[in-house]
């Protein structure tokens, strides 16, 4: 019994195989992903904590527009430093710049104390 995997597919084969044009197939790729960044990328970046949160960020663009978006650091905010951003009077935006303003300051303060 030969147990030697068959060879793969040739490209005249792979294109008797997809009966689509190759541009509907790059043009449903590209869909795809585009709904993938709107629908399921902002639930996953909800459940980040800070440090991953900014991780994602530097992934790309898309995802660093999704991942500075005010929603997710007021939670956090809330979560770290127990500050409802709304209440402060004018509120800062964006509310990343004041989750890292406040993690430079109690970090100034646990090195000098």
């Amino acid at each position: 019994m030969d147990t030697t995997p068959p060879p793969p597919p040739q490209d005249d084969e792979r294109s008797s195989i997809v009966p689509w044009p190759r541009s509907f197939l790059d043009g449903l790729l590209t869909y795809c992903c585009e709904k993938l960044i709107e629908d399921t990328v902002p639930t996953l970046l909800s459940y980040m904590d800070s440090a991953t949160l900014l991780t994602a960020a530097a992934v790309c663009q898309d995802w660093r527009n999704l991942a500075t978006r005010d929603d997710l650091w007021d939670r956090i905010l809330k979560l770290e430093f127990s500050i409802q951003a709304d209440s402060l009077n004018p509120a800062p935006r964006p509310l990343k710049r004041l989750w890292i303003q406040m993690r430079r300051t109690f970090r100034y303060l646990l090195v000098s104390s």
